[in-house]
């Protein structure tokens, strides 16, 4: 967008804080061939050939996230990929460090000690990194024939004694490993070795929530992981119609108002379903030359993203989605309760309760058909907000009346936001 190092990471901070954003993560951030080109040689944290900006520079990406600033608070997922081959996709190159596993163990007790915060061989900035996932996508790697869930439920272990070693609280995050999830899981039974396991999510048919997540939770209590979280670090849906790749069938166009509706679905609703961490992606901004990744910003980058290039920096209603979802629901302001008995695909209701005065509250959204929905009321009135802005990132809020201790409400498609009013 054409901003200076220093203007870049001001306008970071600055939606950071108005979105209320705590947790982050880079995929490329710790690329093994990037930080020891040469095994056994020294660790490279910062490449001056590089550009500043450049992805593989934790040295300098680091100390930026963590930088403080008004109103800022800020956690990060660091990813650890084993590739060791400059100038190929880390995908599509040979992944297990067979032969090399020491080295492989001791390039990631140099990174884990480097920003673990200890005082003790720090890099700059006051970095403290807690959170360390097995690669971003090893579903990719399966599919290609450069990794098998064998040696990647190895690399897993490798990596996690090496973590351990080097912050004995740093947890670790499994990559997402796709359809292969359950047999990883199954590898790793009753070991310990991991925190969480990561699922990505991106709908063709915009449906918040993917259907696997029973089953998962169900094979992480079977496997010995009853107390391992599920994050969903990538969530997103795009705007406009983006090309297809090859080989694949036409992409559907969205509106701004399809992105928003789902942003606040998926997010609550896989909250709800028990994943305890949801990032939209790519980001706050798209990212640009990577195709459908391009169109999903929160915030428009112009052209690359199907928008007007005179639209570059504007605020997509789902970014006033996001922010109200948030300062409504976030867990500082509110706890969830979950889903409502009763609740299904066709009629979804989540339940909160507001930490201010202990109230309940709701949001409740059907299937695209409109629908009436009654509670328990024992407030006179509610307010209902559809959280779905308009153009100009308005809210449209009504009252209700409650009738004989129940409250009706009539519903439609978009997300709405029910609360106790006097």
């Amino acid at each position: 967008m054409g901003y200076s190092r220093e203007d870049y990471w001001a306008f970071v901070d600055r939606h950071a804080t108005a979105l209320r954003v705590r947790f982050t993560r880079s995929n490329l951030l710790f690329v093994w061939g990037f930080h020891e080109p040469a095994l056994g040689g020294d660790y490279v944290w910062a490449d001056p050939s590089l550009p500043e900006e450049g992805a593989v520079m934790p040295d300098v990406v680091l100390p930026a996230v963590y930088a403080p600033a008004p109103g800022k608070e800020m956690d990060f997922l660091a990813v650890l990929e084993p590739a060791r081959e400059r100038g190929v996709p880390v995908e599509r190159q040979d992944l297990y460090p067979r032969g090399r596993e020491a080295e492989w163990e001791r390039y990631v007790r140099a990174a884990v000690e480097r920003y673990d915060g200890d005082g003790i061989d720090d890099g700059p900035g006051g970095v403290r990194v807690r959170h360390w996932q097995v690669m971003n996508e090893p579903f990719i790697s399966f599919a290609m024939g450069y990794l098998t869930v064998e040696e990647y439920a190895e690399l897993t272990r490798m990596t996690a004694r090496a973590v351990r070693a080097a912050d004995p609280g740093a947890r670790v995050v499994l990559g997402d490993t796709g359809t292969s999830t359950l047999a990883v899981i199954t590898a790793l039974g009753g070991e310990g070795v991991f925190d969480a396991v990561d699922v990505h999510y991106y709908p063709r048919d915009l449906a918040p929530v993917p259907p696997m997540l029973a089953l998962l939770r169900e094979a992480l209590d079977e496997q010995g992981y009853a107390a391992a979280e599920i994050w969903m670090t990538e969530l997103g849906t795009w705007v406009n119609q983006p090309p297809p790749p090859p080989d694949v069938p036409l992409i559907p166009l969205q509106t701004e108002a399809d992105q928003a509706r789902f942003l606040v679905q998926a997010m609550l609703g896989n909250r709800a379903l028990g994943v305890s961490r949801v990032l939209w992606a790519p980001g706050l901004v798209a990212w640009s030359g990577l195709g459908l990744f391009d169109y999903m910003g929160l915030v428009t980058t112009g052209a690359d993203g199907g928008d007007d290039a005179a639209d570059v920096g504007r605020e997509r209603i789902a970014y006033q989605a996001y922010r109200r979802l948030i300062a409504e629901t976030e867990t500082d302001v509110a706890d969830l309760v979950g889903l409502r008995a009763g609740s299904t695909p066709a009629l979804a209701v989540v339940e909160l309760r507001s930490r201010a005065d202990g109230q309940a509250f709701f949001v409740a959204w059907t299937d695209g058909a409109s629908s009436s929905l009654e509670l328990p009321w024992s407030a006179p009135q509610a307010r209902v907000t559809n959280l779905v802005p308009d153009a100009s990132g308005r809210f449209t809020e009504s009252t209700v009346t409650a009738t004989g201790g129940l409250l009706s409400v009539a519903l439609d498609q978009d997300p709405y936001l029910i609360q106790p009013q006097e």
